[in-house]
């Protein structure tokens, strides 16, 4: 007899965003059921190299006398400028199929922002300004700095 998944696999790990050199690393999860789904993971619609991922890891639980698993597959890989340097969207899916029921395979999608290098740097330099502002008080004052022969003399107004 088997118990099929009554809910879609959860994401777990992800940010809103990410920018060009770090790392991404998310962990999908299957409902309980009986046999157990197996978890895939897709990018942009593809499904994603094995290098990216981690080996499932199986959990079982024993409910009204049958014993239902769930896995949990982790992805892990760096958003490097070659693979996503022109991506300002990356679009993440983990499947969950249970092989008999091809039918009832449950998916679960997430998007994400993509900064590119660019936008990385700007949105730094916006940042620090905001964060400086906010964290400074800032005193009137002007700094004049006249040169004459043979020193500096700085005259605060």
């Amino acid at each position: 007899m088997a118990t099929l998944p009554k809910h879609d696999p959860v994401i777990n790990g992800l940010l809103p965003s990410y920018n060009i050199g770090e790392f991404l690393i998310a962990n999908c999860s299957s409902d309980r059921s009986s046999p157990a789904a197996s978890l895939y993971w897709y990018i942009n619609d593809e499904k994603v190299p094995p290098e990216y991922l981690q080996p499932q890891h199986e959990t079982s639980a024993l409910v009204n006398e049958f014993n239902l698993r769930y896995r949990t597959l982790e992805i892990r890989f760096l958003i490097d400028k070659e693979r996503f340097g022109n991506v300002k969207q990356l679009v993440l899916k983990c499947s969950a199929k249970i092989e008999n029921f091809p039918l009832l395979t449950r998916d679960r999608t997430i998007s994400l922002f993509i900064g590119l290098a660019d936008d990385v740097a700007n949105q730094k330099l916006i940042n620090h300004w905001r964060n400086s502002a906010s964290n400074m008080r800032v005193f009137p004052c002007t700094l004049l700095l006249i040169y004459t022969v043979g020193f500096v003399k700085s005259i605060y107004v």
